[in-house]
């Protein structure tokens, strides 16, 4: 397994939110359903967000989690999905697996729930270089509330260039 790891520098632009950052007050049901309608698929990085999704009746697509919150483990979200798969992805890096998997999970019955073994975090940003356009996805900002990226050929490009500064591919 090849890994990348991500630079501190990096680190500090990604802690910066991709998209819209809704509070915990801002995160309401019908607030929500409104950004996300048409969305698709719908991709959740992170076992709080996921769960925040389903307590409000909302199935992400896609489902992306690691049994931990603010780095302490924590049961998975209850079962929501069709197929699993599994990923190593250690702390501070991301693989070439990582942009495989993201690359060819849309070929598989939805929902999909991938259980990585590492960090989840990162993954964000290949799943917004490698999910359709048209595709959201939502990841928790630590202390702040979940941020909604809608995916733009631009979000997609930047995505994008960001992995390839990181030495990831994502034609491979």
């Amino acid at each position: 397994m090849r890994l990348h790891e991500v630079t501190q520098k990096i680190r500090s632009k990604l802690k910066r939110p991709l998209g819209l950052l809704l509070t915990a007050e801002q995160i309401k049901k019908s607030a929500l359903r409104s950004l996300l309608t048409g969305a698709s698929p719908l991709v959740a990085v992170g076992d709080a967000t996921t769960d925040t999704l389903l307590s409000i009746g909302i199935t992400p697509s896609i489902q992306v989690i690691d049994g931990r919150e603010m780095r302490l483990p924590r049961s998975l979200p209850k079962k929501a999905h069709v197929t699993e798969m599994h990923l190593l992805n250690p702390s501070g890096h991301l693989s070439d697996e990582s942009v495989k998997l993201f690359a060819s999970i849309m070929r598989h019955p939805l929902p999909v729930r991938v259980i990585v073994d590492g960090e989840e975090d990162l993954l964000a940003l290949v799943a917004a270089a490698t999910i359709p356009e048209g595709g959201v996805i939502l990841y928790g900002q630590p202390k702040k509330g979940i941020v909604v990226v809608k995916l733009t050929k631009r979000k997609k490009e930047s995505a994008s260039r960001t992995l390839q500064m990181i030495g990831l591919d994502i034609k491979k």
